[in-house]
């Protein structure tokens, strides 16, 4: 009992005065090679630990009756629904929003309306000749924001997908770190981006825009020219440095986390080979 060693936080980014009284990190390193489970026993110590994505992919069938004007309205409310990940009637089309039109989409489009908290999904057919499709599928992600915070250790214990080489997972403590979906203000500004410049970003005030659209916990962001070394050697980048509200985050594994998926994230919203060295502040 009593405040740990210094030593063992050294480069953790961990504060010791943010531990407990009886709960301290430890950084171990084994050597390559034995058992595991011998050492694992004895102490309780686990191994292979994951992070889990709070998000789940539901899917909603809707009959046309060969009406010209169809809404689809998902059923969830709309601060839990991340994104729409597909729409695609009988016939094989696809359909995007609106807004996300670029000029070699050969499929169709619907319109979005916020009606008293619930999503709903507009498609047109009266332009067409065409008889409308019997049917349209949409395929969206959900997720229980903050209100999956606080689940006890090994009340998770099922996986939503199998996975070769593993048998089974279990919370090993309490579930925390769980952000809302995205807020209106992130909502307007990332629409705002892809009416103006088709779904690219193609200045560094636009790649600012897009970041804070991507987790409410960044508080703001700029961008400069740099360079970095490659697999093949030195070559430009755009340094993106964002800065996160750090009582937010409940340990370093989740910032890094962070940072990979913004960098994936601006890759696919900016010009082909723009590469990104993204760097996380804390204010």
């Amino acid at each position: 009992m009593g405040p740990p060693d210094p030593r063992l936080l050294d480069g953790s980014g961990i504060s010791s005065d943010a531990l407990r009284e009886n709960h301290y990190w430890v950084r171990l390193d084994l050597p390559t090679g034995g058992d595991w489970s011998d050492f694992k026993s004895p102490l309780d110590i686990c191994f292979d630990a994951l992070i889990a994505v709070n998000k789940n992919e539901l899917k909603l069938f809707k009959h046309t009756g060969s009406s010209r004007l169809v809404e689809v309205e998902l059923p969830e409310p709309i601060a839990d629904i991340l994104d729409i990940t597909g729409v695609v009637d009988t016939d094989g089309r696809e359909y995007v929003a609106v807004h996300q039109i670029h000029p070699d989409h050969r499929g169709g489009h619907y319109s979005l309306e916020d009606r008293q908290g619930k999503l709903v999904l507009w498609f047109d057919f009266a332009a067409g000749v065409d008889q409308p499709p019997d049917s349209i599928s949409v395929t969206y992600t959900v997720t229980e924001g903050v209100s999956a915070n606080g689940i006890a250790a090994g009340e998770i214990n099922e996986l939503y997908e199998s996975h070769p080489g593993i048998e089974s997972v279990e919370n090993v403590i309490p579930t925390t770190g769980a952000v809302p979906a995205r807020t209106e203000a992130q909502i307007i500004t990332e629409v705002a981006s892809r009416l103006r410049n088709r779904d690219r970003a193609l200045s560094f005030p636009e790649l600012v825009n897009w970041t804070l659209t991507f987790d409410p916990r960044i508080i703001n962001a700029e961008c400069s020219n740099g360079v970095e070394r490659g697999p093949r050697g030195v070559r430009r980048c755009i340094v993106v440095r964002v800065n996160i509200e750090p009582d937010r985050f409940h340990c370093e594994d989740e910032v890094n986390l962070l940072r990979k998926r913004l960098t994936s994230f601006l890759k696919s919203r900016s010009p082909v080979n723009t590469q990104f060295q993204v760097e996380i502040l804390r204010p």
